[in-house]
């Protein structure tokens, strides 16, 4: 009950911010035609085909995600149309995608057959390697941050604990010391919070987001030796039922991505072997040199 009238609630709230302010900017043709707890979507009367998403959120929330998602304009992330900023939030506006989230669709059909996840998994590829070129890194990929668009393509959202990895000035990649993300998707590093590098962190997120699309749930909790799952992971025994469910050549590739070691980890930047991805895909992908030795952040 309180859930629900929280949500109601906030709602109301949305629909006064637009009646009030989004008019002024963005002249929708609508004062909402959908409201729930994360904002509502409204129209442009420039483009009635077209909703646009609106969500509100403090102002030293989002200014960072604000600003590292209209730097990285890619079909495989949201796209950002603009924000108003008010005394006490941030109201941002978003592209709408009505498909919903990756965590719904595998909720409604318990897995994705293995094609569909290829699908999925080479535009979660893609998108890392667009935005690890400029030296950003997400740092909560998940299923719930993937929203899927028409003719499946994927959105990435909530920037929100994005950071650089490089040195604005030197482009030198640095270490990252602040420590974000779900607990279940964490690299080892992350979680113990240890510096860490950037690539090697999202790539871990994207083994976890494979897994769970193949077989329904996470392999383990934790990325540490306190869960038993994830141990007998780091110490070569693949005997947990889930695996079974997994063929060859997706498991290489989940070993190889799912190294603790981050040096030794693949990560993406040129070609490495990998039957699982078509050749567009194997290209994105190396064992990391450990030639480069970023310094402390």
């Amino acid at each position: 009950m309180l859930k629900e009238e929280s949500q109601r609630t906030r709602g109301n709230f949305a629909r006064k911010i637009v009646e009030k302010k989004s008019h002024e900017k963005y002249n929708f043709h609508e004062s909402a035609v959908d409201a729930n707890l994360h904002g509502c979507v409204g129209r442009f009367i420039g483009h009635p085909s077209a909703n646009v998403a609106f969500s509100f959120f403090g102002n030293d929330d989002m200014t960072n995600g604000i600003n590292l998602l209209q730097l990285c304009q890619h079909e495989n992330i949201i796209r950002f149309y603009g924000s108003v900023e008010s005394a006490t939030n941030h109201q941002i506006y978003l592209e709408y995608v009505a498909g919903g989230s990756l965590l719904n669709k595998i909720g409604c059909d318990g897995s994705l057959r293995e094609g569909v996840a290829q699908h999925y998994f080479k535009q979660l590829i893609t998108e890392m390697a667009y935005i690890h070129s400029l030296g950003v890194v997400h740092r909560d990929l998940k299923p719930q941050n993937i929203l899927i668009g028409h003719s499946n393509l994927i959105k990435i959202i909530d920037f929100g604990l994005a950071s650089l990895f490089r040195n604005e000035t030197t482009h030198d990649e640095k270490l990252l010391t602040t420590y974000y993300g779900t607990r279940s998707y964490m690299s080892p590093q992350v979680y113990s919070r240890l510096p860490y590098r950037g690539e090697p962190a999202d790539i871990w997120s994207s083994a976890i987001i494979l897994i769970f699309m193949l077989v329904g749930n996470l392999p383990w909790t934790e990325a540490s030796h306190k869960d038993r799952n994830c141990q007998l992971w780091f110490h070569g025994r693949y005997n947990n039922h889930s695996w079974k469910n997994i063929q060859n050549t997706i498991f290489d590739l989940l070993r190889q991505l799912l190294i603790y070691d981050p040096e030794q980890r693949a990560t993406i930047n040129k070609k490495r072997y990998d039957l699982y991805l078509d050749e567009r895909i194997k290209e994105v992908f190396i064992e990391f040199s450990n030639s480069n030795s970023p310094s402390s952040y």
